[in-house]
């Protein structure tokens, strides 16, 4: 009983090596040729599933980074934007806080300046893709009163890649009432959105 006893763990250790040695020892060198087409062929693999990998998926728009690529390329000094629009009593300091007189605030002359820029490049961009404000630079030049119209204007100056620099303006019949720069950002929305609402989490 007490050989028996200690025969069952000799037997569990033994007996795997003993096959072990005798399998890869009679076809290992046969595995060589197979071995030496392995890693090649799991380096393509993953290279080409993370050149494919989705980085976007919502309404079903998939974004690949080929496809950003190409919306980088397409993107170049030189996109112009453009609108005209009458300003109201909510578009004024006096309404929006940010002083006491009714004409047209500065803050909604930035806003409106965003705007003209980020719809400028929109139609360059992929389903799912946006761009973020995340620099402005802006001299307000002129009051305009309410009930006349301004006209806003912007040009793409710089591309680096998801970075856009705009020079922006706005004018009124008398004139230039406001000038500057604005830098915005390519992002994936959903993702941005994402990385948003973690903050509260």
């Amino acid at each position: 009983f007490y050989v028996q006893k200690k025969a069952y763990p000799l037997v569990y250790v033994v007996v795997p090596r003993l096959l072990f040695e005798q399998i890869y020892g009679n076809y290992l060198p046969c595995l060589f040729p197979f071995l030496s087409l392995f890693f090649p062929i799991l380096a393509v693999l993953f290279h080409f599933f993370n050149d494919k990998r989705v980085l976007l998926k919502k309404d079903s728009a998939i974004i690949t980074k080929k496809e950003k690529e190409r919306v980088y390329m397409e993107l170049k000094a030189g996109i112009k934007g453009k609108q005209t629009i009458r300003v109201t009593e909510e578009m004024t300091a006096k309404r929006l806080g940010s002083g006491e007189l009714p004409v047209l605030a500065t803050p909604q002359m930035i806003a409106l300046m965003e705007n003209t820029a980020y719809k400028s490049v929109a139609e360059y961009l992929l389903e799912g893709q946006g761009t973020v404000g995340t620099k402005i630079c802006v001299s307000h030049l002129s009051a305009t009163p309410v009930g006349m119209e301004i006209s806003l204007e912007s040009e793409l100056v710089e591309v680096d890649r998801k970075r856009l620099v705009f020079i922006v303006k706005a004018y009124d019949a008398a004139g230039c009432i406001g000038e500057g720069e604005h830098e915005r950002f390519v992002i994936d929305n959903q993702r941005f959105l994402e990385k948003a609402q973690q903050k509260g989490r």
